[in-house]
């Protein structure tokens, strides 16, 4: 019996009834029984409700003539890139290593005298969370050979998933263009798109970009590129 296409947004877990492998929320291909959630399901949708929930705190108050503490550009940039490292890494996944290569890049752009935020791309903050929810539409994986159940039911439950994590990307493009790309927002960006890295099929492309593009939006990309680096070496040690 062939595989199941991979469904992207759905982490893999055991059928209760059978114990084979099958993807949460859906149908076992061997028995058919409904699988359960998997056991980090919960904390996925929290951290990227509460990544959003930081986002609309920030959209409000984003004028550039509020006064910071000392050491606040520094603090913020530090979170970023603690939390989108933290939020992105997983037992299987490079992508934190990857990521700390593009604020790599970034730090090479400061070094060359290039001011930051850099001015130019803060006007496009909200084009990162869109190109996120295009991502993720993309990642639609084509219907199982094996799949069973109606046409319409099955059309949902293969686009449900990636549906929900585009929809949750593109919510975050007005709240950035309305801060215009306030630290905050970001760093709550930073948890949403984080959970969908960790719960996408392993790849280090899309992360090097986005870790990239918020280097370029964050005041102190050093301190975003020491917030990934200090996730990121474990990752390394496990890769050796």
């Amino acid at each position: 019996m062939s595989a199941p296409a991979p469904q992207p947004f759905l982490r893999a877990v055991r059928c209760p009834a059978c114990g084979r492998p099958a993807r949460e929320f859906s149908p076992c291909p061997w028995c058919g029984e409904r699988a359960p959630a998997h056991p980090a399901a919960r904390f996925d949708a929290a951290l990227a409700l509460f990544g959003l929930a930081l986002a609309l705190a920030a959209a409000p108050g984003g004028s550039a003539g509020t006064p910071r503490p000392t050491g606040f550009p520094f603090l913020l940039s530090f979170l970023c890139g603690l939390a989108f490292s933290v939020s992105t890494a997983s037992t299987a996944s490079p992508v934190p290593t990857a990521a700390a290569l593009a604020a790599a890049a970034a730090l090479a752009l400061r070094a060359a005298g290039v001011p930051f935020p850099t001015p130019g791309a803060r006007l496009f903050a909200w084009a990162l969370p869109l190109a996120a929810a295009g991502w993720a539409l993309l990642r639609i994986p084509a219907e199982a050979p094996n799949a069973s159940g109606r046409a319409r039911g099955r059309f949902a439950r293969r686009l449900a998933p990636d549906l929900a994590a585009s929809l949750l990307a593109a919510a975050f493009a007005p709240l950035l263009a309305a801060s215009r790309a306030a630290p905050l927002a970001l760093f709550g960006f930073a948890l949403a798109l984080g959970r969908l890295f960790a719960r996408a099929v392993p790849s280090a492309v899309p992360a090097v970009g986005a870790a990239l593009a918020f280097a370029l939006l964050l005041p102190d990309p050093a301190a975003f590129s020491l917030g990934l680096a200090l996730c990121a070496l474990p990752q390394c040690r496990r890769f050796r």
